[in-house]
């Protein structure tokens, strides 16, 4: 099972349901409103707590009504998932191009070679056989002449693939091999019989929907190619990869992790609201992936590999993101900055704060991806997808900023990031201040006094949302 995975499977039930308002300035969105009207229709006991239950992650409640944004995700991506399936797969590239591959053979055939020769030279030296160590250099001279001209015939073979591929002067098609892979095979079209083709690439059968919508660094927005329709610059893949999953088990993780963790954040912000932060966690986290890719790939070619930054991407552009973790990753930070000290069960045993949770999911995301573990390019999108979460979660107000609709269609705005306020006065103190505004007028307050009726205003406002 991989990282991402484990850390889904460990966090997937809550230990409570309803949960307690925390004075943040966010009015109280109960979507578990519906299990007491289950228990109202009757529906009493465990069977009627747990369909209770179901609805109040179903329903909305927004003024609108309707579906929750969690329940419409989860659908989305399962019917995305499944429709896939179904559907005639496709062939699309998944490495890149290499010219005149069958004159990459004897380079590393020769390659060999010279290093055999060094090594029967160095024993030579050390039992003292110099006429031995004279043949071996010999040898070893007429064949590092041949692999510098074997080399040069590569390097044209690049230049002239870059030329033809640059002018579309190629025919190609996807052959299978003989161990069961795919590869696309590019040839001249003046020479359709020519036996060795001019470059070659691997190249995956998925469906067609994976096929328009996964994401990786050249689809997106490395150098573009030409073969059929394939070409780079198309930014939909930053969103369109959070809707696909590489298997039943993969989105099985990911729509739990989302069905636990989304109401709460949805309960807090509202539904635009919701799936704004879910869309920017899987946005950001694409370009995470993206920039630590292309980083890993400059550092990659300038240097030749011989020197490797902890952190970054070296993975072929080709290598596909596929899958909604970036943006269950955002909602779960939303909902640890939300309610820190909410309990899961750990493996369903052990009850951790949701704080400390995240805490371990994101350690284990740097972790892997500072050692180059497995799934380090997924990881680098979660790691993106949480920092999404988190800063938005603090900052709700700017969805309404950069998006004026959200109120219209939720019904309120979001709270701001409450300033920090001296200690508001004691109610009876209120009082008192506003009997003396009713007496006297505005004009007789004391500006300690107008400070403190200000500070319960903003109380007031806070906690009611406006």
């Amino acid at each position: 099972m991989s990282v991402d995975s484990f850390v889904h499977v460990v966090g997937v039930v809550l230990r409570r349901t309803a949960y307690t308002p925390r004075p943040m300035g966010l009015a109280d969105r109960d979507y578990s409103r519906v299990k007491s009207d289950a228990h109202r229709a009757g529906n009493k006991g465990p069977r009627g707590r747990m369909f209770g239950g179901l609805l109040g992650r179903m329903r909305s409640n927004s003024p609108r009504g309707g579906f929750s944004a969690t329940f419409i995700v989860v659908v989305v991506c399962t019917s995305v998932f499944f429709l896939d399936l179904v559907l005639p797969n496709r062939f699309v590239q998944s490495s890149p191009w290499i010219a005149a591959p069958a004159q990459r053979d004897p380079v590393q055939s020769i390659s060999r070679r010279i290093a055999q020769i060094d090594e029967f030279a160095k024993a030579a030296r050390q039992t003292g056989d110099s006429a031995t160590v004279a043949a071996l250099l010999e040898e070893r001279s007429s064949m590092q002449v041949l692999l510098e001209q074997r080399q040069q015939l590569l390097s044209e073979a690049d230049a002239s693939w870059d030329a033809r591929r640059a002018r579309g002067d190629f025919i190609s098609r996807v052959e299978s091999t003989p161990d069961g892979r795919f590869m696309i095979v590019a040839r001249d079209p003046k020479l359709p019989g020519f036996v060795d083709p001019i470059a070659i690439a691997s190249a995956d059968a998925v469906g067609p929907i994976r096929a328009w919508m996964q994401f990786t660094t050249a689809q997106a927005m490395w150098v573009p190619q030409r073969w059929g329709a394939e070409q780079g610059f198309q930014f939909w893949r930053f969103i369109g990869y959070g809707m696909l999953h590489v298997n039943f088990t993969h989105l099985l993780f990911n729509m739990l992790g989302l069905w636990v963790f989304g109401p709460l954040v949805e309960q807090a912000f509202g539904r635009l609201r919701f799936f704004a932060l879910f869309t920017l966690s899987v946005i950001v986290g694409a370009l995470l992936y993206f920039m630590l890719n292309v980083a890993g790939l400059s550092v990659l070619g300038a240097t030749g590999g011989e020197f490797i930054v902890p952190g970054l991407l070296f993975n072929n552009p080709y290598l596909p993101l596929i899958g909604a973790s970036a943006g269950v990753y955002g909602v779960i930070l939303a909902a640890a900055w939300l309610r820190p000290n909410e309990e899961i069960l750990l493996l369903y045993v052990l009850p951790i704060p949701l704080r400390y949770f995240a805490m371990a999911i994101i350690a284990i995301a740097v972790l892997t991806l500072l050692r180059n573990g497995q799934n380090s390019g997924g990881e680098a999108a979660h790691l993106g997808g949480a920092i999404a979460g988190w800063w938005i979660a603090q900052r709700p107000h700017l969805l309404d900023d950069f998006f004026p609709f959200f109120h219209r269609f939720d019904g309120r705005r979001a709270a701001r990031p409450a300033k920090a306020i001296k200690p508001s006065a004691s109610d009876a103190e209120i009082d008192r201040i506003l009997d003396k505004v009713g007496a006297q007028g505005l004009s007789s307050l004391s500006e300690r006094e107008r400070e403190s009726l200000r500070n319960a205003s903003n109380k007031h406002r806070n906690r009611d949302g406006r």
